[in-house]
């Protein structure tokens, strides 16, 4: 009797370390905090899972997802799809996310040359922010018009205006040429400058190969005192784009208007893409002050 409650005492007591331990696996952050956009393709097996997760520091060693999975028969419950997850998150928060699919982003596509107002329509029709207001009034306190990077973003919804922006000024700031001052030395132009002078190109262009010409025919017009007039200014004051200007939009008053004021307008008339920002950071060398378009959106240079 006293050998079977000595035995039941270390049964219990192994039982009561083993719960301990699981539960510090289970609920206790393994790494300090960052974030990882995790993919999980479908048909894609456990295996592989636990070895992204891995090497991505959400977890630190496959097993200590495999064995729950499988010990609890969650592998079908799997949602594939594309997630953020935080490398501070308990092994439970992981799983519990990735099989309820709770954190599956959204994948949004900002093309060139968009405002700021139509940037915050289209997170807006995702989902993605609430408050359309929130999200102009912060890039018009910031001054960051035309620092929202066009790119494609993965986003959970309801990510907030504020996350929105930081993100996309993020992707701006890495998307920039490591040799990115030594351009603006020679180019004569400081960061500003080029992301004005850029949404124009952005504009303008139709064709990627008549980007750094366009360029090269404002800075040419910008070192002679000439006035740039770009119709897309005009464009952009009118904010419904007409087909055909007339004489009388082109005397609008405005400080966009670049066909009354001579230099660059006072901010970027739209979100460049890199495209457009390395055109004129690289601009073709030439004396080019004019251009005109064809029938095909072509530009005609002299």
């Amino acid at each position: 009797m006293k050998n079977f409650i000595l035995f039941f005492t270390k049964l219990l007591f192994i039982f009561i370390w083993a719960c301990f331990i699981l539960g510090i696996i289970f609920y206790t952050p393994t790494y300090p905090f960052g974030e990882k956009e995790i993919v999980i393709e479908p048909g894609i097996g456990v295996r592989e899972i636990a070895t992204i997760l891995t090497k991505e520091s959400i977890i630190s060693h496959p097993y200590l997802f495999i064995i729950p999975i499988k010990f609890y028969g969650d592998e079908k419950k799997i949602k594939a799809g594309r997630y953020i997850l935080r490398t501070n998150m308990s092994l439970n928060e992981v799983l519990k996310t990735i099989i309820k699919g709770r954190d599956v982003l959204e994948r949004v596509t900002i093309p060139e040359g968009l405002t700021s107002r139509q940037i915050a329509d289209i997170f807006h029709n995702k989902g993605i922010i609430s408050d359309k207001k929130s999200f102009l009034s912060i890039v018009k306190k910031e001054n960051l018009e035309g620092y929202l990077f066009p790119d494609t973003y993965y986003v959970p919804q309801n990510y907030g205006e504020e996350n929105i922006i930081k993100m996309m000024v993020k992707r701006f700031e890495e998307k920039l040429p490591k040799d990115f001052n030594e351009k603006l030395k020679e180019i004569g132009l400081n960061e500003r400058e080029v992301i004005i002078l850029a949404s124009l190109v952005e504009k303008e262009a139709k064709y990627s190969e008549d980007r750094p010409k366009i360029a090269s025919v404002f800075i040419n017009r910008i070192k002679k005192g000439m006035k740039l007039e770009s119709c897309a200014t005009i464009q952009y004051i009118l904010g419904v784009p007409k087909p055909n200007l007339s004489y009388e939009d082109l005397k609008i008053e405005s400080p966009y208007n670049t066909y009354l004021h001579k230099g660059l307008p006072p901010g970027p008339i739209c979100n460049p893409g890199e495209a457009s920002i390395l055109a004129v950071l690289n601009p073709a060398k030439t004396d080019y002050l004019y251009f005109v378009v064809d029938k095909d959106g072509k530009h005609l240079f002299a």
